[in-house]
């Protein structure tokens, strides 16, 4: 309990100084796999609407007459 206590310390006395504090990470490595799962799955929906967007604004309406 002692080594957690001066640890609290320490970190209480870095903040007071304006250094930084090295923080934990939230959640290790399996979070960050999830994380860059989670980003490469958002990527792709969004490349694929703007994709499909794209695609359906290329394509005309047969019934819809263009004067020229």
């Amino acid at each position: 309990m002692t080594d957690w206590k001066t640890t609290q310390c320490l970190r209480q006395i870095s903040s007071r100084t304006g250094q930084s504090v090295a923080v934990k990470p939230k959640w290790g490595f399996f979070g960050t796999i999830f994380n860059v799962i989670l980003e490469q799955i958002n990527d792709t929906k969004s490349a694929y609407n703007q994709i499909s967007e794209l695609v359906g604004n290329q394509i005309v309406d047969e019934k819809v007459v263009i004067d020229f």
